[in-house]
């Protein structure tokens, strides 16, 4: 069983051997796809833009070291997220510039940092744990965005598209929000369990939101 490390968390390696929260939806949702996925042999179509305002964000919150290196990665071996960020250099514009995304991401960072409730609860926790533990028979990983175990809770920072839209869940025929529709709450119920077994403390989880709005929304 390969240690699980910042570096080695989101491979291929160490999916075969963990399940994760990500990995069990992708099961629950089409076994065969997420076979091929486990496999390399088929990627799913889907905006790096997204992830890449997703990662940008949630850096930017682990530590100004954690953003910068970020910042200077290269996720595809060409070109840093740095750049990914920017348009295309044109004759009056070199270096381009900001895209409309992360002109937008920064604004929903400003938005959190501005939160009083979110300085309070969010901010002074240690970022990115990766915690591990048995379920079902079965080794399984995760990662807390910010962990306070000395006061026993733990957070996940999101980022939506609309805190309030209404989601249609066709197996009970009934609307519910972001938190139901995306198995959030399995998620936190997840994280709790494997904090229990790495550090050996019942933590209570809070989960913060901030969405891609003009202006961005939140809440916790």
């Amino acid at each position: 069983m390969p240690k699980l490390t910042a570096k080695n968390y989101y491979s291929h390696e160490t999916d075969w051997e963990y399940m994760s929260f990500s990995l069990y939806k992708d099961f629950k949702n089409c076994e065969a796809a997420a076979l091929a996925k486990l496999k390399e042999d088929w990627q799913p179509t889907s905006s790096p833009t997204a992830l890449l305002v997703g990662n940008y964000i949630h850096s930017y919150f682990e530590s100004p070291e954690a953003h910068q290196a970020w910042l200077d990665r290269s996720e595809n071996g060409t070109k840093t997220n740095r750049e990914l960020m920017m348009t295309k250099p044109t004759k009056t514009n070199p270096n381009g510039h900001l895209r409309a995304e992360f002109k937008l991401a920064d604004k929903m960072i400003k938005t959190l940092e501005d939160d009083k409730w979110f300085n309070f609860v969010y901010t002074p926790g240690e970022k990115e744990v990766i915690v591990t533990g048995e379920i079902g028979g079965h080794e399984w990983k995760g990662k807390v965005d910010s962990l306070v175990l000395d006061k026993g809770y733990f957070c996940d920072l999101k980022t939506v598209d609309d805190i309030h839209k209404k989601h249609w869940n066709d197996e009970n025929k009934l609307y519910t929000n972001f938190i139901e529709d995306r198995g959030y709450v399995m998620q936190a119920a997840i994280y709790q369990e494997l904090i229990k077994q790495t550090f050996g403390r019942q933590c209570q989880p809070y989960l913060f939101a901030v969405s891609k709005q003009t202006p961005p929304d939140k809440g916790a």
